[in-house]
């Protein structure tokens, strides 16, 4: 087989070997360090392999606020027999140093998790609600009524139109063998990258959490505390407009049991003993 110079026009022109996806020859218009294993330039096949994969995206790390990790809990906690949806907020400027961070979700439905009108509408109004915060819709969230189905591999439609919308955004789905009361890891996975057919690849990397401890400490009190039954849900709010599908209420409950972890453990204590009393 010839050899090329790799300074002269010809290089520079010729194709891989059979073909480089990205042009050009190896090490030379795609950058891969390769070259520098091979400085006569010869065009071999061993270069290949290294140089396509130095090119697949790799998996974004996902990292969600305290706030947006206890509402995704306690939506699917509430909802035990059904399966559960929502979307991630993640502000403007959504990724920091390569980690896509999620500061807020929205519960979405627990009934229909795929009637479109419905849908259409939810993300209008979280759409302009993210505006005015200063968010967007950076994620989707999917919980499985069904024990062995948490990857959920048929991923619901709206994922796909947040990802055509925001590339960068994250599909996350919550691992059931894994979610209990007394939270000791975190359930959540997300995949940031969709595979060769297009759908999204699953299972994903697990999800980081800010202030990791404090904030399983602090969804642990609330499931003990059924305060999963304050959240609203979009189905919440269509059946009863007056419910606040923002959950303001429900975040200042989340901010005290993260503040004071303590103080609710003494509460409950100190209620075990007056039953015992009496």
């Amino acid at each position: 087989m010839a050899k090329l110079d790799p300074s002269s026009s010809a290089a520079t022109r010729a194709p891989c070997y059979p073909f480089h996806p990205f042009g050009g020859v190896i090490g030379t218009r795609c950058g891969c360090p390769d070259v520098n294993k091979f400085p006569s330039a010869s065009i071999k096949p061993i270069s290949i392999a290294s140089c396509v994969l130095s090119h697949i995206p790799k998996m974004t790390e996902v990292k969600f606020s305290p706030l947006a990790y206890c509402k995704v809990i306690l939506h699917a906690v509430k909802y035990p027999h059904a399966s559960v949806n929502g979307v991630l907020l993640a502000p403007e400027n959504a990724k920091r140093d390569g980690t896509l961070i999620i500061e807020d979700a929205v519960p979405l439905f627990h009934m229909a998790l795929t009637l479109a009108p419905m849908a259409e509408v939810a993300l209008q109004q979280i759409d302009s609600y993210a505006s005015k915060n200063k968010l967007i819709i950076a994620g989707y969230y999917e919980a499985s009524e069904f024990f062995d189905e948490s990857d959920v591999r048929k991923a619901n439609r709206m994922s796909y139109k947040i990802h055509e919308n925001f590339p960068g955004s994250c599909y996350v789905t919550l691992r059931n063998e894994l979610l209990s009361l007394e939270q000791r890891q975190v359930p959540l996975y997300a995949s940031t990258k969709l595979d060769d057919s297009g759908c999204w690849s699953l299972p994903g990397k697990k999800v980081k959490l800010e202030k990791e401890s404090v904030t399983l400490h602090a969804a642990s009190i609330l499931i003990n505390l059924q305060t999963y039954d304050e959240l609203v849900d979009f189905d919440n709010h269509l059946d009863c407009p007056s419910k606040d599908w923002t959950n303001s209420d429900l975040e200042l409950t989340i901010q005290e049991a993260l503040n004071n972890p303590d103080d609710e453990d003494e509460e409950d204590s100190d209620e075990g003993v007056e039953l015992a009393n009496n």
